[in-house]
């Protein structure tokens, strides 16, 4: 799932606009071609994967086509916290779709699994792209107190010494 974050007219909390969504069952081969695919085209800042069974195998099959490529992903391996149930995990979106802070472009694909994981919960056995959503919710946190007035650091701005690795 490739989402942003941004401020919509008229709305001073920032809001999260579902922008793209992989679905189905993949193998780890054809996970990672997706990702190097969804990287091209969007650019994000960060590639957020749960760390779970799945990505033992994925891990060590990425470094070795990051390597080959001569081309790193901005992967970020989330630790799942398993005091925190995966249906309140989920639950946490409703107040979010209320308020209209999530939105879903129109031209999304598989935007159609994405309403009936979402319409069915939690008595539908699929659950993969609200799971990823739920995720995403952090997001919103980071831009929590900022206002469309306020504009955002340049992020993109080369500073410090590169061979260093120092920050100005």
């Amino acid at each position: 799932m490739t989402c942003s974050v941004g401020f919509l007219e008229g709305q001073n909390e920032p809001s999260l606009i579902i922008e793209h969504i992989e679905h189905g069952h993949l193998k780890p081969e054809d996970s990672i071609l997706k990702l190097f695919d969804v990287y091209k085209h969007f650019r994000p800042v960060q590639i957020r994967t749960e760390e779970v069974g799945f990505t033992a195998l994925l891990k060590p099959l990425l470094t070795a086509e990051c390597s080959r490529r001569g081309q790193y992903l901005p992967m970020i391996w989330l630790k799942r916290d398993t005091r925190e149930a995966k249906q309140s995990r989920i639950a946490a979106l409703q107040p979010f779709f209320e308020r209209r802070q999530i939105r879903i472009l129109d031209d999304c694909p598989h935007k159609e699994a994405l309403v009936q994981e979402l319409v069915r919960f939690p008595k539908y056995r699929r659950d993969d792209i609200i799971d990823a959503l739920a995720d995403h919710l952090d997001l919103l946190n980071m831009f929590r107190g900022s206002t469309n007035d306020m504009p955002l650091p340049d992020l993109t701005r080369k500073s410090g010494n590169p061979r260093l690795g120092l920050m100005a």
